[in-house]
């Protein structure tokens, strides 16, 4: 499911998995394992082009996806969320810019038991507020759409997207997702509660898969 939120948090991490400083508004400590890092906001960062890595999410480093999440979505996922992430990559994966988590798409397979085939669903794609509009959303959805095709037992690409945000719908549509459906009272906790389902076929996608992918 997808929302739209305002935050201003970054956390650094390398990019060789070891964890670095993230800076803090009053003082500040070394992280010594992924269980203490701790977001937090860069007001007076100037952002250049930005230029992505992708890291996969692993049992090292979940708990780095699961606070940016908490962050950017007013949802607290269940771990079920966090299982259908890992068995999903490369599809599900973390978007960092010069050693910081910025964003991440969430992907979930599900099987289709007449066809032996199955439909990718995004979960979530987020990016914190003060990256927004650089590319990073459309990067993370090319990179997972590529990844899709490849996968060559991947049917369609689909999600939710609640009715009045339309800066989603229009950013969707700009990728070939078509509007199937309204589903009433999706959401239980915030207004209004109705979605759309888009979706898109995954055979005619056109573009290659990024190189640039960071494993645990």
């Amino acid at each position: 499911d997808l929302y739209v939120r305002t935050q201003e948090l970054t956390c650094p991490i390398s990019k060789t998995m070891s964890v670095e400083v993230c800076s803090m508004p009053e003082g500040g400590e070394k992280a010594r394992d992924y269980e203490n890092i701790i977001f937090t906001s860069d007001d007076n960062q100037k952002l250049e082009k930005l230029e992505l890595n992708f890291l996969e999410p692993c049992d090292k480093n979940i708990n780095v996806l699961k606070k940016l999440n908490a962050h950017i979505f007013p949802v607290n996922y269940q771990e079920k969320f966090y299982v259908d992430c890992l068995a999903s990559v490369p599809l599900t994966v973390m978007a960092l810019y010069s050693d910081f988590v910025i964003g991440a798409i969430c992907c979930r397979l599900e099987k289709l038991p007449a066809s032996g085939k199955s439909n990718l669903y995004i979960m979530t794609l987020g990016v914190f507020a003060p990256y927004r509009r650089r590319g990073v959303g459309a990067q993370l959805l090319a990179n997972t759409m590529a990844h899709a095709k490849e996968e060559q037992n991947i049917e369609n690409v689909y999600l939710h997207v609640q009715v009045n945000n339309e800066e989603a719908i229009e950013f969707y549509k700009q990728f070939g997702f078509k509007y199937k459906e309204t589903l009433k009272n999706y959401y239980r906790r915030i207004e209004p509660p109705d979605c759309f389902v888009y979706s898109r076929s995954v055979n005619d996608w056109e573009g290659p898969a990024r190189d640039t992918k960071l494993s645990c």
